[in-house]
């Protein structure tokens, strides 16, 4: 009796759904932006966690200076002189303890990577929902044009 609901024509193939559905979450741009969201919350991570690397600053620095000879009454002659300087620096740093402070922050980052990460496989999972729902309206369609074409033959 009910024949016409198994009809090539309106018979849902699984995996090619299912491909579907993956294939329009993903290109969907919410969910791209959710993913953006997730990849900053990762480097935000990192740079919480740099607080407990070494530092290392290198400057290098050049010139040229030059004096013209002054003949002061009464005050000693300045000698002229042309002097060609350079200087190389190098200095390293590492934290050793700040009371707990880098800690937080790490701890912090973490939560709100958990959090990002939440938020982004709840939208994945409305994101699926309405495309199902989607794909659902488009088949009960087919079906009550279908019920209907058997109706009226």
């Amino acid at each position: 009796m009910l024949r016409w609901v198994d009809q090539a024509d309106t018979r849902a193939h699984v995996s090619a759904l299912s491909l579907t559905v993956k294939a329009a979450v993903e290109r969907h741009p919410e969910a791209r932006i959710a993913a953006e969201q997730r990849a900053g919350a990762v480097y935000g991570l990192r740079e919480a966690q740099a607080g407990w690397l070494p530092q290392v600053q290198a400057g290098v620095e050049g010139g040229r200076r030059s004096n013209d000879a002054v003949a002061r009454p009464g005050i000693s002659n300045v000698p002229a002189y042309d002097d060609n300087s350079k200087a190389v620096s190098v200095s390293a740093r590492q934290l050793v303890w700040d009371f707990g402070a880098v800690n937080h922050q790490i701890d912090s980052r973490v939560a709100a990577g958990l959090s990002v990460q939440a938020r982004a496989q709840a939208k994945r999972s409305e994101l699926t929902l309405r495309a199902l729902n989607a794909w659902m309206e488009v088949f009960r369609a087919r079906q009550l044009v279908a019920a209907s074409r058997m109706n009226v033959l």
